[in-house]
């Protein structure tokens, strides 16, 4: 039985069981031992916050005018606050 991720990558990626990689021909030693416990160790890291993130509390927005848009600036450069 696959896990999600497995089922999801052989999924995504149309390939067969058969075609993953061995424990024989891809290894870390007691951290994964084959194609499928590997991609089940990257689901795990993926989903696991890092302490070195950091969030972006800022974003920048950008405003021009087009050919043809009602009398506006032709540019103005605002501060926003992220969404979350």
């Amino acid at each position: 039985m696959n896990s999600k991720a497995v089922t999801e990558f052989l999924n995504i990626y149309k390939r067969k069981e058969e075609e993953l990689l061995s424990p024989e021909q891809l290894e870390s030693k007691g951290v994964f031992s084959g194609e499928k416990e590997f991609i089940d160790f990257a689901e795990r890291d993926y989903n696991t916050d890092k302490h070195w993130a950091f969030e972006i509390k800022k974003t920048v927005y950008l405003v021009g005018r087009f050919p043809g848009s009602p009398d506006r600036a032709d540019f103005s450069l605002g501060k926003g606050r992220s969404q979350g």
